[in-house]
């Protein structure tokens, strides 16, 4: 099977649950939510955010939430469900040199406080990203 690619970008796009499209769009697009299986475009430099194979997308604009990683300014949410950002894992590593926001975020997940699937424009949880986003900082 051929990977579904973002309409825009031609780049392969991975798979996200209605659910977390359902959470995220804007009221007045979710109607064309229902009728499609969506592809998440993980492109920074790009504008849409999912896609479908018949080549409907939804947008930046069209969601409630920014998303951090398709921003270029701050707030870049790293952590959608408790709230971490670029900015503030860079200010705790400045601060501390040893950030607790992983080993946190870790707890959280372990005791069923996270809403990924719903809150997460990837549908998934940040974890990957948090340890990308300290490595980053501390470089």
């Amino acid at each position: 099977m051929n990977a579904i690619c973002c309409p825009d970008t031609k780049s392969s796009g991975r798979p996200v649950k209605p659910i977390t499209v359902l959470s995220l769009v804007r009221p007045e697009r979710r109607a064309a939510v229902a009728e499609h299986a969506w592809s998440y475009c993980g492109d920074p430099t790009c504008d849409v955010v999912y896609f479908a194979e018949d080549g409907t997308t939804l947008r930046k604009s069209d969601l409630v939430v920014r998303v951090g990683e398709k921003e270029p300014d701050p707030p870049r949410t790293v952590c959608y469900c408790f709230g971490h950002t670029r900015g503030s894992i860079r200010d705790e590593v400045l601060q501390t040199g040893t950030p607790g926001v992983i080993e946190a975020v870790t707890a959280k997940v372990r005791a069923k406080e996270c809403s990924c699937e719903t809150m997460n424009p990837k549908g998934t949880c940040c974890l990957a990203d948090l340890r990308k986003a300290v490595e980053e900082a501390r470089s």
